[in-house]
């Protein structure tokens, strides 16, 4: 294979050819071929040069952008422009996250890195404006894999420890009571021989959802097991509160639940502890909780609290 030097094949007077003006012809169309928007403006938001990508960011031809008035061209509010505006004064670049509505109406989010640089003219702003908003969207599908439950939506193990963490220490400096309801389901086992593992997948997405739509939005509702659930219930107000709730949440899943295969009665097993300062840590109450949830299941009262776990 023959690599040529195409600038040693050619004649010596040739490259006098490529003129400042070619080189500025050469300079656009390599900034228009530019994925990334790159906008340039004076110290008053003035627009002095922009590429294509950027009229395809702001959804506007060559002579609208350049009719913009000063700023015209961001979303951003007056406060945020003037302290990025400061940043750059006193340090010369700055990189940071904007967020902008598309053309679409959707929420786009831009990474942008801007550079104050002076010219003969005075000082201009020179910002590249990155899209990200695909790979802000993939690390929060990340992040929602790590804290949810894959199956139901509903907090998995990870996320019921650090919300239960938070509100130990909640009701620790605030002297308010935090319940933890521990709940099972009876019985799953036979709805997963007799109806398939598909229908038994339905049937616990219906009852996450049925158990979220019970509770309040400060309250956690997670799936730490196969059949168990447990809600932390921060600020519950009072023991007959948490009482009250667990009723409601057990009434809530004694309605027939239709799983697709079958209309499926299903009972729970529900253990209600409460939060003792000095006493307990996130375990204690843990295993307090599932205790009573058994003693419950053993007794059939379907509804026990820890108090009943001396019997």
């Amino acid at each position: 294979m023959v690599v040529r030097d195409a600038m040693a094949d050619s004649p010596a007077g040739d490259s006098a050819r490529w003129s400042s003006a070619d080189e500025l012809e050469l300079a656009r169309l390599a900034l228009d071929a530019a994925l990334d928007s790159i906008l340039v403006h004076d110290c008053d938001g003035n627009v002095l040069y922009f590429n294509e990508s950027a009229l395809r960011l702001h959804n506007c031809t060559r002579e609208e952008f350049l009719a913009l008035p000063r700023w015209g061209w961001t979303q951003q509010p007056r406060r945020v422009i003037e302290q990025r505006m400061a940043d750059l004064e006193a340090n010369g670049s700055s990189t940071f996250i904007s967020q902008r509505r598309n053309p679409e109406r959707l929420e786009a989010i831009h990474e942008v890195h801007a550079r104050m640089v002076d010219t003969s003219r005075g000082r201009i702003v020179v910002s590249v404006i990155h899209d990200i908003t695909e790979r802000c969207a993939a690390e929060e599908m990340l992040r929602d894999l790590a804290f949810h439950d894959h199956l139901t939506g509903v907090a998995n193990r990870a996320l019921l420890d650090d919300r239960l963490a938070v509100a130990i220490g909640d009701a620790r400096r605030r002297g308010e009571l935090l319940g933890l309801i521990y709940l099972d389901i009876d019985e799953f086992k036979p709805i997963n021989d007799r109806y398939g593992h598909d229908c038994g997948d339905e049937v616990l997405r219906i009852v996450a959802k049925r158990l979220s739509h019970s509770v309040r939005e400060t309250d956690t509702v997670a799936r730490v097991g196969g059949d168990e659930f447990v809600i932390v219930l921060p600020r519950v107000g009072t023991r007959e509160s948490l009482n009250d709730t667990a009723r409601k949440l057990a009434d809530a899943l004694s309605q027939p639940i239709e799983a697709g295969c079958a209309s499926i009665g299903i009972t729970v097993s529900v253990g209600i502890t409460s939060y003792v300062p000095g006493e307990d840590d996130a375990r204690s109450l843990m295993t307090k909780a599932d205790l009573a949830m058994y003693d419950a299941k053993q007794y059939r009262d379907h509804i026990s609290s820890v108090e009943h776990m001396a019997r």
